[in-house]
């Protein structure tokens, strides 16, 4: 909490709160609003994953008990650091054995991480083909060759991949179909993810569409591999301003979308899963 805190006292002091302001004044209001209408969709496709992913140890698991756990994974999630108090939310699936359901969600955030960790390299690979960093050419350098090695070992290698999928969750079945369709809901959720990032960032600024997506993906990267503050708050911020910042991006407009993405994204959907976590406070879903 204070590593949250401190960081985005540190930006906000260093942008100054008149700037700030100012961006948000001027928004455009037709980008913002369709970021935060992609928060269905966003939704939508974790509760979808959620479900499959709890369909392989219970077939006929409700998708309403997939829905509710899944928003009662923000709050959980909310206070630690790189929201990995998400898992919690396997405690509230009555139907399954606790760790079955434990190992699922566990499940779900890796998938998620090995999409980010790829898509992100890739990002930070363009990124430095058109901007120049310190020690621009050692990073080029590195960042592909990491890239290449997830790249192949996702691609080339799924029996792999299966195979530790397969003993980590302690499912019966797992064969090519289901694992391409997990990595393709995890895909989506990423797009949709970096949709809403791009479109909360030309409603604070005009900037170049594919030179944003890099930044983003980039952010998405960094603040996934430092989860050191509650809900990554300063870290996605301090990130943003970075890499937004060697697209011509204001420090003002980065820090912004980088906080407005946070409140849309985890923000209300923590308030609607407290509700829910209130309302319930001792008893699994039904």
């Amino acid at each position: 909490m204070v590593i949250a805190f401190l960081a985005v006292f540190i930006l906000v002091k260093q942008i100054q709160a008149a700037a700030l302001f100012e961006v948000l004044r001027t928004a455009q209001w037709k980008y913002l609003t369709l970021g935060i209408l992609l928060l269905i969709p966003n939704i939508w496709i974790q509760a979808l994953k959620w479900q499959y992913l709890l369909k392989w140890a219970h077939p006929c698991m409700p998708f309403a008990n997939s829905f509710k756990s899944l928003l009662i994974g923000y709050p959980l999630g909310f206070t630690t650091p790189g929201r990995f108090g998400e898992i919690g939310r396997s405690f509230f699936i009555k139907e399954i054995h606790p760790g079955t359901t434990l190992s699922l969600a566990i499940f779900d955030k890796f998938t998620n991480l090995i999409i980010t960790v790829i898509l992100g390299l890739l990002g930070i690979f363009l990124l430095t083909q058109n901007y120049q960093f310190t020690y621009h050419r050692a990073i080029k350098e590195i960042v592909f060759f990491i890239f290449i090695g997830f790249l192949l070992c996702f691609i080339l290698s799924p029996s792999i991949i299966k195979n530790i999928f397969r003993r980590f969750i302690n499912v019966s079945s797992l064969n090519t179909k289901e694992y391409l369709k997990i990595f393709g809901l995890s895909i989506l959720f990423y797009s949709i993810f970096l949709m809403q990032f791009l479109l909360i960032v030309l409603s604070f600024q005009t900037v170049n569409p594919f030179y944003a997506t890099e930044a983003a993906a980039s952010v998405f990267l960094v603040k996934t591999l430092l989860p050191i503050s509650i809900g990554d708050l300063g870290i996605r911020e301090s990130a943003a301003v970075f890499f937004f910042g060697k697209i011509g991006l204001s420090m003002a407009a980065a820090f912004n979308a980088s906080l407005m993405l946070f409140l849309i994204n985890i923000g209300l959907p923590t308030l609607f899963g407290l509700w829910l976590l209130l309302k319930n406070p001792t008893q699994k879903s039904k």
